[in-house]
């Protein structure tokens, strides 16, 4: 009890159990103890609800308790055995944690990937089904290949894992053309608004506009 509550067993002796109960559950703990001795059984309290315990500063910590009910002269008594789960419970946050990172991370990649794959299969497609000119055969090649590299950009990014959960990303920071960039985005989604008789152009200015950044990020953000 010391260990757990900061109180020693002289001074908890005849004391009310409430004060071992946070003040703010004090009402409700006395309505479920009423309840429970209309109808006492064995029973383990706290495996699918959160219970909590006060220690002498007040300070809360999570608990599970068993309850036995003991019929005596004087009425039933109850043997209450309380462990204290903060360990448990904080492993539990954890795993949870975890969980919800991994799930983050797996809606991440199927974004991510999905406007290159979706690109080569666009222009695959479109080179067998159709007869293209040896110039456009060019460009839906050249777009395939620069939609593989990104996809394989991306799997050297995904495979390190750690700094994805982070919330950190390898950036390859250089010169670009924002036009070429831009081009190469529009051809990254023109197959599928070719199948949806959507025409797509790019109304750049004359000359060439560069800013530093990672070309594939900026693709994917246009």
């Amino acid at each position: 009890m010391h260990r757990f509550f900061r109180y020693t067993r002289d001074e908890l002796l005849g004391e009310p159990v409430d004060m071992l109960v946070p003040a703010r559950l004090r009402n409700a703990h006395q309505a479920h103890r009423a309840a429970y001795f209309r109808a006492a059984s064995l029973r383990s309290m706290g495996s699918d609800v959160d219970l909590y315990a006060a220690r002498r500063d007040g300070q809360e910590f999570p608990v599970e308790i068993s309850l036995s009910p003991l019929d005596s002269n004087t009425g039933t008594l109850v043997i209450c055995v309380i462990r204290d789960v903060t360990v448990q419970r904080a492993a539990q946050r954890m795993a949870e944690q975890d969980s919800h990172l991994k799930d983050e991370f797996l809606a991440m990649v199927s974004h991510e990937l999905r406007t290159p794959l979706n690109a080569v299969l666009g222009w695959a497609r479109m080179l067998e089904s159709t007869q293209m000119p040896p110039p456009r055969a060019e460009h839906a090649i050249a777009a395939i290949g620069r939609s593989a590299s990104a996809l394989a950009h991306m799997v050297d990014d995904f495979l390190d894992t750690s700094q994805i959960l982070k919330g950190t990303i390898r950036l390859a920071l250089e010169r670009v053309d924002v036009v070429t960039v831009a081009q190469a985005a529009l051809d990254a989604v023109r197959p599928l608004a070719a199948a949806k008789n959507v025409r797509l152009a790019l109304d750049a200015p004359p000359g060439h506009r560069t800013v530093t950044g990672d070309a594939g990020r900026l693709q994917q953000a246009i």
